[in-house]
């Protein structure tokens, strides 16, 4: 493992070499062109470049399976709004203006990343064969661990695996708090998921529980980085979940102004003008925020942290089951679309909310 070595020159280089591949690829080779163009979309994120926004018709193509999604996982929903029920509370606290500088007062300076890096193998180590991927991680020189500078928006890392290169990249907030010690579990757990099984993260269309791993490891590393800051720990967990909600809002109200825009089956510009005007409550300004958003990533967040809820609770209880179940998510058939997974599941998804809520101490 190296920490903090890959160059932006390397990038570069990485990210020249993809696109004089991905030129020669032939047009009807789809496969290695998507593959190939998402290890691009890849690097770009990690020179922390912007998307190339699509097309208006491509944003509603790709929407029409994402609402398709949405309408099969009615289970979902109405746990989401009695979490949001349940957790009013935490609406407020999340879009309070200052709730950033409340969120980032705690400073622990005592401790350097390897102390973080140290407390985090401690965390691993009943996670049985999560353990000894991550031995396996740690231990390899294609895996490099890099510490950027956090600004009041970061609140998370990264986890990306290049496929073609065999190399893992792991980016951590530099935070001066225990939260490093909790989001580098969380980003970790993705590598250890890549290590049990290299297709975990490669489709990005086709299963919604890529965050599921990891968001349920980090409910687990919040309870076990309370024994150093008890309210902090507390604070990410408050912190995660009022983000997951903001998350479902955002999923719903886009689904609904895409709705009321193909209505109008006018060009894009014109459309998001009539329906301001149409409806006060849809501003241009606000339209085109909701637009900004990843719906993609939103609703895979969601639906990630409902299952990490259900085997957070399970873990309580009989941590052998979880972790098996989660090794059965981490092996799901990647080629498969995730609509294919929801039924036998979906069944089992309710968990106490108020044993949760208790958790959250409101």
């Amino acid at each position: 493992m190296k920490i903090d070595s890959i160059t932006q020159k390397q990038l570069i280089d990485i990210k020249n070499q993809l696109n004089k591949k991905y030129d020669k690829i032939p047009l009807n080779n789809k496969k290695e062109l998507i593959n190939c163009y998402s290890d691009i979309i890849t690097v770009d994120n990690i020179l922390n470049s912007y998307y190339i926004p699509p097309t208006f018709n491509e944003e509603l193509t790709f929407f029409d399976y994402l609402v398709t999604l949405i309408d099969k996982i009615t289970d979902a929903e109405e746990t989401l709004n009695n979490c949001k029920d349940y957790f009013k509370v935490l609406n407020i606290y999340y879009f309070n203006p200052g709730f950033y500088e409340l969120y980032y007062k705690y400073q622990n300076q005592d401790y350097s990343n390897q102390d973080y890096i140290d407390m985090v193998k401690e965390f691993f180590k009943d996670k049985d064969y999560l353990n000894n991927n991550l031995k396996t991680l740690f231990k390899s020189n294609h895996f490099t661990l890099n510490f950027f500078n956090e600004t009041y928006d970061d609140s998370c890392g990264a986890f990306y695996y290049l496929r073609k290169y065999n190399k893992y990249l792991a980016f951590i907030p530099n935070y001066q708090s225990i939260e490093k010690g909790i989001i580098m579990a969380h980003e970790l757990t993705h590598g250890t998921s890549l290590v049990e099984n290299k297709d975990h993260l490669l489709s990005t269309s086709k299963t919604a529980f890529r965050e599921f791993d990891s968001l349920f490891m980090e409910l687990l590393a919040c309870d076990f980085f309370k024994n150093i800051n008890e309210n902090e720990a507390l604070n990410r967990k408050r912190f995660l979940h009022a983000t997951i909600i903001n998350s479902i809002n955002t999923v719903y109200e886009k689904k609904n102004i895409i709705a009321e825009l193909k209505k109008l089956n006018l060009p894009l510009y014109i459309a998001v003008q009539n329906l301001s005007s149409i409806n006060p409550l849809y501003t241009i300004d606000y339209i085109i925020d909701i637009f900004d958003t990843s719906v993609q990533n939103d609703l895979y967040y969601s639906i990630s942290y409902l299952y990490a809820l259900k085997l957070y609770s399970i873990y309580q209880e009989n941590p052998k089951e979880a972790l098996s179940i989660l090794k059965n998510i981490i092996h799901l058939n990647s080629t498969k679309d995730c609509l294919e997974y929801f039924q036998p599941i979906e069944k089992d998804i309710n968990f106490d909310l108020q044993a949760y809520k208790k958790s959250l101490k409101l």
